[in-house]
């Protein structure tokens, strides 16, 4: 029966896993798993780990994949495609795919402010300011803190200013802030 099967199998792996300290034999054993039942999530699950653990990172991600495919929840799906664009980010130096992924969280949740921190660092990078412009103007609608609204809106200032040589609307930017804060020293 393939319960039974699945179940030998996921014991297997846990063997080659935890005693016999394996993790490859064990990865092995888990996709088999998926070959007996594809949207097993804990055979996906103990995949994931184990290709984190061993710094697999390619493979890390078709696990990730995998798991995207079968897993409904959005915030649960939300919170995998962040964990994905880490991977892209800090492991793979893959900055586009990276902002590709948190682009997909945005999909899922557009008040997502983790993925928009990312994204602002990443497009930052990249020197993409017109793609910078967008994410500051949502950080700053959705700063739950009014001085950190003024700071973003003075880097929105900035950047009109410096990068998108647009005098008059970084003036507008800039005499805003002031209106909200007048002793605001940078501005």
């Amino acid at each position: 029966e393939p319960d039974e099967k699945r179940d030998y199998l996921f014991r297997a792996g846990q063997l080659y896993e935890d005693v016999l300290d394996l993790p490859e034999a064990a990865i092995d054993v888990y996709k088999r798993v998926l070959r007996v039942e594809a949207e097993d999530v804990g055979a996906l699950d103990k995949l994931i780990q184990l290709h984190s653990r061993l710094g697999q990172w390619e493979r890390l991600l078709e696990a990730y994949g995998q798991k995207a495919d079968v897993i409904a929840d959005p915030d649960e799906k939300k919170a995998l495609y962040a964990h994905v664009g880490s991977v892209y980010e800090s492991q793979l130096s893959q900055p586009e795919k990276a902002i590709e992924t948190y682009q997909r969280v945005l999909d899922l949740d557009p008040e997502d402010l983790t993925a928009l921190g990312r994204l602002d660092a990443l497009y930052l990078g990249a020197g993409k300011s017109d793609e910078l412009l967008s994410i500051l103007e949502r950080e700053a609608e959705l700063a739950g803190d009014p001085l950190a609204a003024i700071d973003l809106r003075y880097r929105i200032g900035e950047l009109y200013e410096q990068k998108l040589n647009d005098a008059y609307r970084a003036v507008e930017t800039y005499r805003d802030i002031l209106d909200h804060v007048p002793d605001h020293a940078a501005t």
